[in-house]
């Protein structure tokens, strides 16, 4: 018999954890740069704000590091001072950004990047150089766990196969001399892959490719306290650890911000919510999440935006991320398709939002959201469904030798607040409806990672989210989990048809190649879906040209007041 299931109200999903540092770069081209002169940063800005927009975050960022994002909310302030290559657009398309112009050449294995006049908000000229630093920083071997190699997945150099068959990342010298990354000119850089990517720019887009000026390596504490970028707002000020971040135009951007001054409030003892939810009330905030439980009351209040997206309204549609369980599919028993789809019909998923209700979470029918393109209407299992849990596990049984015990199953699982009253949840339904012996296991996500990979922990919590943002958000929730080979492909669920449909990946179609995807992975249950989680952010009306991406970003740069 198993203890009675504590309550919990707390869900942490799983973030992908952005890290970096500095790396050996190539020189720097001698040609001078005809860059127009910078505006003292001390006068870019009136002394007086004529429009002000203040926005509530949940949690102070970690750091404003680009080689070291950790959060959305870094994110966010890194992707509003500066600017990489290439950025995703509100429509989901790709854009030109420090990158005026790029052709593609050799059947899409080469691009070449013309660079825009450009200066960091000190004065000091980027160059393509800069750029390349960026891209080859993400190889270090120094850099904290966590990398993003994956960024540069593609790019010549970047993964190598040893004489045993081993692959492994390379180093920043091994894409140098792969010709991967090449610095023609002060303005004009060269990326060569080993195949057509059509996730390349997307890739590109990633906060964590932001050039940085000297002072990020001069002065790594200042810079940390006071970044220098070159994308459409610098910093007004220092940063206030724990009060707020105040962010000022960049008149000399190219497109320059449609407000004079962003100030980020930051709420870290603001638990539930109240303080923001009073602030915006008051009108204090103009942009901020709410609290579950004043969803409904945040509705009537502001209104819905359009299409769920745009515009002021509270923003409710799903995140591109997911909370879900994972079956490592070539360990007994769940090798058999029949027992995985059986624990994902026997979870009520409707009874584990209601645990975590005040996080906002709500049910998940599939993998990707349906506005992502998901393909939720085709899993039957994928819903709570006992009867057909019970045929399932039947039909198993049936199977099995009769003198064979039935194992027991271990569900392993993050510490930390949340995960363990999921879990168990969890654990008593699948003992409830199919009769099995199920057995906990809380660990730390590192020993977790490790466990799950040396196949020691065949039963876990798996957390996907959207790699990169746009057109590309549906397709990057599933490429890293479920491409055949991939490191992050922890189920060991493989289709080679699979990894043909990820890198035919077309723009154009997003929604084509997630929905057949989904569906071979959904079929093989591999996977069980279990929570999405709202965006539950609330735009005042006096806000205008707010666009929200489904992995949460929004661009502070194209929002006004009314």
């Amino acid at each position: 018999m198993r203890r009675p299931l504590r309550r919990r109200t707390a869900v942490l999903l799983a973030t992908l954890l952005l890290a970096a540092c500095t790396a050996d770069t190539p020189a720097a081209p001698d040609a001078p740069l005809d860059v127009p002169a910078a505006p003292d940063p001390g006068t870019a800005v009136p002394d007086t704000p004529a429009a002000v927009v203040r926005v509530g975050l949940a949690r102070d960022p970690a750091t404003l590091d680009p080689r070291r994002l950790a959060d959305d909310e870094g994110a966010l302030v890194v992707q509003a001072l500066f600017d990489g290559l290439v950025d995703v657009g509100p429509d989901g398309g790709i854009v030109d950004a420090a990158a005026a112009d790029w052709t593609v050449e050799d059947d899409g294995r080469t691009y070449r990047f013309l660079l825009r006049e450009d200066r960091f908000h000190d004065g000091t000229p980027v160059r393509a150089a800069d750029h390349a630093a960026a891209l080859l920083a993400t190889l270090d071997p120094q850099r904290a766990p966590l990398f993003r190699q994956d960024l540069l997945t593609t790019i010549r150099g970047a993964r190598l196969v040893d004489d045993d068959g081993t692959v492994r990342w390379g180093l920043p010298a091994d894409v140098l001399a792969a010709g991967g990354v090449e610095v023609v000119g002060p303005r004009e850089l060269v990326l060569r892959l080993t195949r057509p990517d059509p996730l390349l720019l997307y890739r590109l887009a990633d906060p964590a490719l932001s050039p940085l000026p000297p002072l990020a390596t001069d002065d790594p504490q200042a810079f940390a306290l006071r970044p220098v970028g070159n994308g459409p707002f610098r910093m007004a000020g220092p940063r206030e650890p724990g009060a707020f971040i105040r962010l000022a135009a960049w008149e000399a951007h190219p497109r320059p911000a449609r407000i004079d001054e962003l100030v980020l409030q930051v709420y870290e003892d603001d638990v539930d919510g109240s303080a923001r939810w009073d602030d915006l009330l008051a009108e204090r905030l103009r942009i901020t999440g709410v609290p579950a439980q004043r969803r409904e009351e945040a509705r009537r209040r502001f209104g819905t935006p359009l299409d769920g997206r745009r515009g002021p309204g509270l923003h409710t549609l799903p995140s591109a991320a997911l909370y879900a369980y994972g079956m490592a599919v070539d360990v007994p028993p769940y090798d058999d398709v029949r027992l995985r789809r059986a624990i994902s019909a026997a979870i009520d998923r409707d009874a584990v939002a209601e645990l975590v209700a005040t996080a906002g979470a709500v049910p998940a029918a599939g993998i990707v959201p349906p506005h992502l393109g998901g393909a939720v209407p085709d899993c039957d299992h994928c819903r709570h469904d006992p009867d057909l849990a019970r045929a399932l596990i039947d039909d198993w049984r049936a199977d099995r030798p009769g003198d064979a015990a039935e194992p027991p199953l271990t569900l392993t699982y993050p510490r930390g607040a949340g995960h363990v009253g999921i879990a168990e949840r969890v654990a008593d339904d699948l003992e409830a409806t199919l009769g099995l012996d199920v057995r906990l296991q809380a660990r730390d996500f590192a020993t977790l990672v490790r466990a799950v990979e040396t196949r020691e922990a065949p039963l876990f919590r798996l957390g996907l989210r959207a790699v990169h943002g746009g057109a590309a958000a549906g397709v990057t929730m599933l490429d890293p989990a479920l491409r055949p080979g991939a490191a992050e492909n922890w189920t060991g669920w493989s289709e080679v048809e699979v990894g043909t449909l990820l890198d035919g990946w077309d723009p154009a179609r997003p929604d084509a190649t997630v929905r057949a995807v989904e569906r071979r992975a959904l079929d093989a249950a591999a996977l069980v879906p279990i929570l999405w989680t709202p965006a539950d952010l609330v735009v005042h009306p006096a806000i205008g040209g707010f666009h929200l991406d489904p992995t949460g970003r929004w661009w502070p740069e194209l929002v006004y007041l009314r």
